[in-house]
């Protein structure tokens, strides 16, 4: 059986996902490789996009096709898009800044490794029972 999906779904799908990365039309049309009024008609339901320029949004929006037209609808994530949003971005800078980001986020790695070691040293301090002292 086949299944037709209203446009409108699509639309209202990849403009959610786009919005919940923080990314605009122009920044996926250029990722996708297509000029930002086509990308806009997609995001309005105006048009349909074929196959091929279906799993480049999707791909670019992180996402799948099912995903964007509704077949696995899209479920209110609980889950924070940081993660997400920061991968899709790490995709497209060069490799100088992408180790350096790397670095940085190691060093911020080790300083919470660290203060959860203090935080944890504090309080097994604070437990320890005082010895009496004998007159």
């Amino acid at each position: 059986m086949e299944q037709n999906v209203p446009m409108d779904v699509f639309a209202k799908n990849i403009q959610a996902r786009a919005r919940a990365l923080g990314r605009s039309n122009a920044d996926i049309a250029r990722a996708v490789g297509i000029n930002e009024r086509r990308y806009a008609h997609y995001a309005s339901g105006a048009r349909e996009p074929d196959m091929l320029t279906l799993l480049k949004i999707a791909e670019a929006l992180g996402s799948s096709p099912n995903e964007l037209l509704g077949f696995d609808q899209l479920e209110a994530r609980s889950e924070n898009l940081l993660p997400e949003r920061l991968l899709l971005a790490a995709r497209q800078l060069p490799p100088e800044d992408l180790e350096s980001i790397v670095v940085q986020t190691e060093a911020l790695l080790a300083l919470r490794r660290f203060q959860a070691n203090v935080s944890e040293a504090t309080r097994a301090v604070a437990v320890r029972p005082e010895k009496a002292s004998s007159p």
